[in-house]
């Protein structure tokens, strides 16, 4: 899990796959947003409240990625917060963690402001109260949640799912918070994407399937036979495919080739099955046919009588 959390937050940091999926989200691929527009800012968020007896008491919680962003569209300039909490399995309470964080930055934004008109002295009647003036401004807050599985998430996606009330009327009263997501198996066009993060949700569609993955990776060979390292790293651990996959670009010329890859990992799988089955067949026999001397079973598994012996040595039996 810990090794997930920290690949994928490592990974979506980079400001091209940051845009890119944003530019999914909001856009349907278009380059709207650049990445290399986007500030990297503080993930940490403050939350402050007072115990049973009265004394404050603040925690920090702590966001995967948030960037700030100009957003040029329209011939207008947009400047606003973005944000990815990266999951590696389904949260059934995302909708209030993802709000939290969003609330407490723009809790964040009116202390800042409010500590600046306290410099300025800038001020009177009810802004001085409040800290705030009628003019000031805040960043909008955008946060997306990335499944990097290929499961469907099947938690609520907005806060009104998560209460246990069903009146029209009372609901309207209440703000809802829609959960904004990416999850593999429901994007339908992967050529959206413009970097190799397309290439991973792609593939991660398709980890519960030997068939679907090896049908992918000859439909786009080209593309999968020259992967970015931090890409065949990230999936190498999503979807536990245990490859040899160096720690640098060196001595890799033009990608990662992950189609030979899996290959050689099924390849390896095949060969692990088969002496498996020829340890179990050899226990079974030494069980319960001791007529049958160890030479015999090595003869019959195609393998060496050392090889026997470490197999029932291994099972906790004695050799006789």
């Amino acid at each position: 899990m810990g090794q997930i959390d920290s690949i994928t937050k490592q990974y979506m940091s980079d400001n091209s796959r940051f845009a890119d999926a944003f530019n999914y989200l909001i856009y349907d691929g278009k380059p709207i947003i650049q990445g290399d527009e986007l500030t990297e800012q503080d993930t940490t968020e403050l939350l402050a409240f007072l115990d049973e007896d009265g004394n404050l008491i603040t925690k920090q919680e702590f966001r995967d990625v948030l960037k700030q962003c100009v957003i040029k569209y329209d011939t207008t300039a947009y400047y606003i917060l973005l944000g990815i909490e990266n999951q590696s399995n389904v949260h059934y309470a995302m909708p209030v963690k993802n709000a939290l964080y969003d609330v407490l930055n723009y809790a964040e934004q009116v202390a800042r402001k409010t500590k600046e008109h306290r410099k300025r002295r800038d001020l009177k009647r009810e802004e001085f109260l409040s800290g705030f003036s009628k003019k000031d401004k805040l960043l909008p807050v955008i946060t997306l949640t990335i499944l990097w599985d290929s499961v469907s998430w099947d938690g609520a996606r907005s806060l009104h799912e998560m209460l246990d009330v069903s009146d029209a009327k009372l609901l309207k009263f209440i703000p809802d918070y829609r959960l904004n997501l990416i999850t593999p198996e429901e994007i339908k066009d992967f050529e959206q994407f413009q970097t190799e993060l397309g290439c991973v949700l792609e593939f991660l569609n398709t980890k519960n399937s030997v068939a679907k993955t090896k049908a992918l990776l000859e439909a786009k060979k080209v593309r999968f036979s020259h992967l970015d390292l931090e890409s065949a790293q990230l999936l190498n651990v999503c979807a536990n495919l245990k490859l040899e996959i160096p720690e640098k670009e060196r001595g890799l010329k033009g990608g990662f080739d992950m189609c030979k890859a899996f290959e050689d990992y099924k390849a390896e799988g095949k060969t692990e099955g088969k002496t498996e089955g020829k340890r179990e067949m050899s226990l079974q026999i030494y069980k319960n046919m001791p007529e049958v001397s160890v030479s015999k079973i090595a003869e019959m598994a195609g393998t060496t009588v050392d090889v026997v012996k470490g197999w029932i040595l291994g099972a906790g039996m004695q050799l006789r």
